[in-house]
């Protein structure tokens, strides 16, 4: 469904926005027709191209730029269907062609005249389109939204008359009327779910359709999922109701305790640089006991945060008591990273501005202001990027803090987890075993 700009400049023409104009009648009368147009602009059409639309609608079109009236001559050649009016652009030739209506200010006059144009559209495309989804009631509106292998149906009954209060004036259809309508749908086998009752519908297979009997309210609607095959449940997920501080506050728990513990690790061994070179023991305590130190600070934290869930009334689960799973997890990661930096640091002394950055940086790929749910269910971050961001140790950690915190309401992303664990590990031992190996030559270079 073409929206022209150049007509609405040059002649005149289009809805600017309001119904009550041809341009307007036109997609209502296409919506009765059961097409489920997509409105298009000049510039959408400049920039794509039109492979994926089979029919193309020019109402008002008086005048066009010769760009676009290529790009719809192209259309036609590839077997595109043209719809326009009386009023098309003379360098198009419509495949089909309706007459501009003019509404009479009478609502029923002019709905019964938009629902006729429906039905000679349809009558007309019958032989050279078919429809993906169609009402037998045309004042049932159906609206057709696939993903993957499934189908989400949507119905809206629009079946209305005058009623008492200003419609005796006849402007306006007020009164909603139940309607009862079969969706055909053209897919060969599927089980059809309501999504709003949770259970299944019955639907009959009539060749290559799906014939689905519909009921409705006045004003009512459905929203339909039809599967490829049955399935045991269906559930309508929404975004939890975690209040946005405490999703904030269960992912700063961690973050502030590995940041703290990292950089207290790595800068250990130069600032106790006089004991290093006066007393022989093992050099491992040294960076172990800032991390310990360290949970202190933790544990007030962790108390706030508790304070902040009492007020917010906000009660965890039994989840809770694999807390202490991921908070050592968090120093492992804090140990290992901590050990390698920290024996660098006494080599090259320039490690101790990396760690700054280090800490900066991490916190932005880390899931502290936004969710990993909200990475992995974007569509528009490539895999590759995905992948990268669970090698950050940290996300295993944070997503689960809270779950373990704030319970369903923020679900662990099991392979992130497991691949966090990996990459801690690697860390630990990895820093252990470099630590080991140059300790000896600590009070030497210190």
């Amino acid at each position: 469904f073409l929206e022209s700009f150049t007509s609405q400049m040059f002649a005149q023409r289009g809805a600017y926005g309001w119904s009550h104009t041809w341009t307007g009648d036109c997609y209502l009368a296409l919506l009765y027709a059961q097409l489920q147009p997509e409105v298009m602009y000049e510039q959408t059409l400049m920039a794509g191209d039109l492979s994926r639309f089979k029919v193309l609608v020019l109402p008002d079109a008086d005048v066009l730029t010769q760009p676009v009236v290529e790009k719809i001559h192209a259309f036609q050649k590839a077997g595109g269907i043209v719809v326009g009016d009386d009023r098309l652009c003379p360098a198009i030739k419509a495949d089909i062609t309706l007459a501009a209506y003019t509404r009479v200010n009478k609502a029923a006059e002019d709905k019964r005249k938009l629902l006729e144009l429906a039905s000679d559209l349809r009558a007309a495309l019958d032989a050279k389109y078919t429809r993906p989804l169609e009402s037998s009631d045309p004042e049932v509106i159906s609206v057709r939204r696939s993903a993957g292998a499934s189908d989400y149906l949507f119905a809206v009954n629009d079946h209305r008359e005058a009623g008492d209060y200003v419609g005796q004036h006849g402007l306006v259809l007020e009164r909603g009327l139940p309607a009862r309508t079969v969706l055909r749908l053209q897919r060969p086998s599927g089980t059809v779910y309501d999504l709003v009752t949770g259970g299944a519908v019955a639907a009959t297979r009539t060749g290559t359709s799906l014939e689905i009997p519909v009921e409705l309210s006045p004003c009512d609607g459905r929203l339909l999922l039809v599967t490829p095959s049955p399935i045991a449940e269906v559930r309508m997920q929404v975004p939890g109701d975690v209040p946005r501080l405490l999703l904030v506050a269960a992912a700063t728990l961690p973050w502030t305790f590995f940041s703290t513990a990292f950089s207290e690790a790595s800068s250990s061994l130069i600032s106790n640089s006089n004991l290093l070179t006066k007393v022989y023991f093992p050099r491992l305590i040294v960076p172990a006991s800032t991390i310990i130190v360290c949970l202190i600070d933790f544990l007030i934290s962790f108390a706030i945060v508790l304070v902040l869930m009492l007020v917010y009334r906000f009660a965890p689960d039994a989840r809770i008591l694999f807390l202490p799973l991921f908070l050592l997890l968090a120093l492992v990661t804090a140990l290992g990273s901590g050990l390698l930096i920290a024996a660098l640091n006494v080599k090259y002394r320039d490690f101790r501005y990396i760690v700054p950055f280090i800490v900066q940086f991490g916190l932005y790929v880390s899931p502290v202001a936004f969710t990993s749910a909200d990475i992995h269910a974007s569509t528009r971050i490539p895999e590759a990027i995905k992948w990268l961001y669970t090698l950050n140790p940290m996300v295993g950690v944070i997503d689960g803090f809270r779950w373990c915190l704030l319970g369903g309401s923020a679900p662990l992303h099991v392979p992130g987890f497991l691949l966090s664990i990996g990459v801690s590990l690697l860390l630990l031992v990895v820093g252990v075993r470099y630590f080991r190996s140059t300790e000896r030559g600590f009070a030497d270079v210190i």
